[in-house]
């Protein structure tokens, strides 16, 4: 077969093409599906025969993993926390290097099993511990039962195994029990003989004569089997040699091409085809949460998704596909939407946009129309014409943009948003406009187009005399500025004066020292308006650093006054007591040394399963003192031990008493962080009572 991708691609029919699997009764040829009946198989006819996995429950106490499957009859299988565990784990032998799945590695009886841990009870069938005076008998079914004494008749066992006969080959299994019954069998050699030794020695011992032949069928004096002589269904795989079915002996009805693929001729044979759309097989399976995606290859690849419901039964329970006529609650459907609970749509349930002419109850109008209230208080698409509309309401086709105006449009019939735009033809002027003209007054009182020298705007006419809001005498010099005048009706000409001074080239300057105080605006002097170095002690106010005005590592010693550092500055992992409640047996205390200065909790009343002091966030240096109290008026009977939260911690002790826990008992102990690993923690400690 040539690699799949130098085949030409196709599209699928799920109809036409068929999925080949073995008769599921073992005993039939290969029988053939076609895409389309899978889908529907699984789709809804397995009815209760459909499995599917609907729940994962663990315990916390035991690690069991329970995989609960529904459909049909209900089932659960439960994995204890073995099933989760490499085999590496199970290998008891100490010589064992490799997997336990290697089984060139063998165990021996006493690297398995313990001395005297072989119970009863864990013999096969035996399920109670019996009686005195039992037996032990086989059930019949490969396991053991107890038996009394009066069932011993019912006990055999081989008794004794003999050659009878010195100059043959026999064999004498003698079997007794059954009371007194002893009974043998006889072997011959033969009995002990291999199929291929018994089949030599009988062909080449047996004489036949045409008599013997009577009895023999008509495959007797054949010496090759055609398709007549096999039944339909007669040759299974246990009757087929590996690697005897060779092309030759398959019915195929053309010659082989390389590239090609074999697939059926439709009449019960084989036909070589050329790769293509036509040619599809099963290519995966694969689950993701509670969906199954078939992964079909060949021509087009396709893919199948079913979810979890094309594998639930029937029925009316939370796990079921609703069949036929069903109801449900709004609060049972999880994905029902703001309107599901309503009877009416308010202006707020319809997004913008969404009421098209089809929408409405008059959907048929006509090019003009507009759309009015009838006499009957419905809706109704009339001609505009039919409507008296004021000419001062009529409204342009489309909104204009900014600085347009409203105007009636060229034709007179409607409005429209134009540009703001006079031209020559917008006045009524007494002649016609030439370039270079400018509009004016002539002595009759009418617009007309002048001439700029005699509407005296020539060059250099335009002086101060002309304009009425400057001074008649104005002068212009270097350095000066307009200015209105004390009465606000003209313009006057002025020199800068005061702390600020302009140049003939506009370039305005701040005399020295003429900023002050209150000419800077509060907040406007940043970091960037110091100079480096400006800031001194002098600048700075009493009082005036507060802890946000210094960075972070800041402070160092030289900065610190001898004798500053108090009992009163101290964070509160030195000066603080956290006193606990009573640990409950087999649980823990957690020791933070971040948190307090002093820990004190009290052991169970009662129990055996231990308590743990487990310690966090310690480093190297930081000491912590523990004071653990023994319960009143009784003795605890678990273990003391020390654990951390992340990593491992090494304890060593110094001191030569060991925690006390014995009624009213007080223990004090000190743990001192000596050095530290990654997450990995040395303490040292010890232990002591009051005297």
């Amino acid at each position: 077969m040539a690699i799949i991708s130098s085949y030409t691609i196709g599209t699928p029919t799920l109809d036409d093409y068929l999925i080949g699997t073995d008769d599921p009764g073992g005993q039939g040829p290969t029988k053939n599906f076609t895409l389309q009946s899978i889908i529907n198989l699984v789709s809804g006819t397995l009815g209760d025969n459909n499995f599917y996995l609907s729940g994962i429950s663990s315990n916390s106490s035991t690690g069991a993993i329970t995989f609960t499957v529904t459909g049909g009859t209900n089932q659960t299988l439960t994995l204890g926390t073995a099933a989760f565990k490499a085999t590496t784990h199970f290998a008891l032998a100490t010589d064992l290097t490799t997997h336990i799945n290697d089984s060139t590695q063998p165990h021996s009886l006493d690297s398995i099993v313990g001395a005297q841990s072989l119970a009863v009870t864990k013999l096969q069938g035996i399920t109670t511990n019996g009686t005195s005076g039992q037996l032990l008998a086989s059930n019949g079914s490969g396991g053991l039962t107890f038996v009394s004494d009066q069932d011993e008749n019912d006990n055999y066992f081989l008794s004794a195994v003999t050659r009878p006969d010195a100059s043959s080959n026999n064999v004498q299994f003698t079997i007794s029990g059954g009371g007194s019954n002893v009974t043998s069998n006889i072997f011959g050699e033969a009995a002990f003989l291999s199929k291929s030794d018994i089949r030599t020695d009988v062909k080449n011992n047996l004489v036949y004569s045409a008599a013997d032949f009577s009895f023999l069928g008509d495959l007797a004096t054949k010496n090759t089997i055609d398709s007549g002589d096999i039944d339909d269904g007669a040759v299974i795989d246990q009757n087929i040699e590996d690697n005897t079915i060779s092309e030759s002996k398959l019915k195929i009805s053309n010659t082989e091409v390389a590239g090609y693929v074999l697939t059926s001729d439709g009449s019960g044979g084989f036909t070589w085809v050329l790769n293509s759309a036509s040619n599809y097989f099963l290519d995966g399976i694969s689950k993701s949460n509670e969906t199954l995606t078939f992964s079909i290859n060949g021509g087009t690849d396709v893919t199948y998704t079913f979810g979890k419901g094309a594998f639930a039964n029937f029925g009316t329970t939370g796990n079921d596909m609703a069949a036929g006529d069903h109801k449900h609650v709004l609060a049972e459907i999880t994905d029902s939407g703001a309107l599901a609970g309503k009877n009416t749509a308010g202006t707020n349930d319809i997004t913008n946009n969404a009421i098209t002419l089809a929408k409405l109850s008059d959907s048929s109008a006509t090019n003009g129309q507009i759309l009015s209230v009838n006499s009957s208080g419905n809706l109704e698409f009339i001609n505009a014409s039919a409507v008296a509309v004021p000419a001062a309401r009529l409204l342009p086709s489309s909104i204009g943009t900014a600085s347009q105006i409203l105007r009636v449009n060229s034709g007179a019939t409607a409005v429209q948003y134009v540009n703001l735009q006079v031209g020559a033809s917008e006045f009524a002027v007494t002649n016609s406009p030439t370039a270079g003209k400018v509009l004016g007054i002539n002595s009759n009182n009418d617009l007309e187009w002048l001439d700029s020298a005699t509407a005296g705007i020539g060059n250099d006419t335009l002086t101060s005399a002309k304009i009425n809001f400057f001074e008649n005498t104005l002068s212009i010099a270097a350095g000066k500025i307009f200015v209105a005048n004390a009465q606000g009706t003209k313009f006057d000409s002025v020199a800068m004066s005061g702390d600020v001074a302009i140049a003939s080239t506009g370039a305005t300057t701040i005399q020295n020292n003429a900023v002050e105080t209150a000419m800077i605006a509060t907040s406007a002097v940043n970091n960037d308006k110091i100079a480096d170095d400006a800031v001194d002690a002098d600048k700075i106010a009493n009082n005036a650093v507060v802890t946000a005005g210094i960075a972070d590592l800041q402070v160092t010693t030289p900065k610190l006054a001898n004798d500053s550092i108090t009992y009163e500055k101290l964070a509160a992992e030195f000066t603080t007591k956290a006193v606990g409640s009573t640990i409950s047996d087999g649980g823990s205390m957690g020791i933070n040394f971040t948190q307090f200065g002093v820990f004190e909790a009290t052991m169970p009343s009662s129990g055996s399963s231990g308590i743990t002091l487990t310690f966090s966030n310690a480093d190297i240096g930081m000491t912590k003192v523990i004071i653990l109290n023994a319960p009143s008026g009784s003795t605890y009977g678990g273990a003391v031990a020390f654990n951390q939260d992340t990593g491992t911690a090494t304890l060593k002790r110094l001191s030569s008493d060991n925690i006390v826990k014995t009624a009213n008992a007080i223990n004090y102990i000190q743990v001192t962080c000596i050095a530290k690993s990654g997450n990995d923690r040395t303490y040292i400690y010890t232990v002591g009572q009051a005297q």
